[in-house]
């Protein structure tokens, strides 16, 4: 289902942002905190800064480009009411100006009301995650981001992906 793809744009891209230069697994690690901050805050700018333009994300068997994968993100932001965030570093390998850092993200909130009950929904979603930075001008860039082991509930119950 299109959600899914959505969801790993917006979780996974948050760690993508314009961050400083980092030569080590702690610095990743905090990099990725304040991207899991940047997400909860909805900073779609400041979270596709860090991206190179040549971008992809690949989710459920599926890959998208860099402007499709910001599009699902800005989708994904409209479905929460309130968002949180947990980016963990697994691993880190650095070797000369690549990273290849694998990961697990948790977004978890309640979402937007629904127009005909007003009710919200609790959503939860993880995933494990393989990004590929690179270093450009000092900065390290994701250029590439796998999703794998991929699940979403919606109140509990799982959302059907495909």
């Amino acid at each position: 289902m299109r959600k899914v793809v959505i969801l790993a744009s917006v979780v996974f891209c948050a760690m993508a942002f314009a961050g400083r230069p980092a030569d080590d697994k702690a610095t990743f690690v905090a990099m990725y905190k304040e991207g899991a901050k940047m997400l909860e805050k909805k900073d779609y700018n400041g979270m596709a800064k860090g991206m190179t333009a040549d971008f992809t994300e690949t989710s459920m068997g599926h890959t998208v480009k860099r402007e499709e994968s910001l599009k699902g993100m800005k989708q994904f932001f409209g479905m929460f009411k309130t968002m949180k965030v947990t980016l963990d570093v697994v691993s880190c390998k650095i070797t000369g100006n690549t990273a290849v850092v694998m990961s697990k993200a948790h977004v978890w909130g309640t979402s937007m009301p629904d127009p005909k009950t007003h009710k919200s929904s609790k959503i939860d979603a993880r995933r494990d995650e393989k990004c590929t930075w690179v270093k450009k001008n000092g900065q390290w860039m994701m250029r590439s981001m796998v999703g794998s082991n991929e699940k979403m509930l919606i109140d509990g119950k799982p959302m059907m992906g495909g």
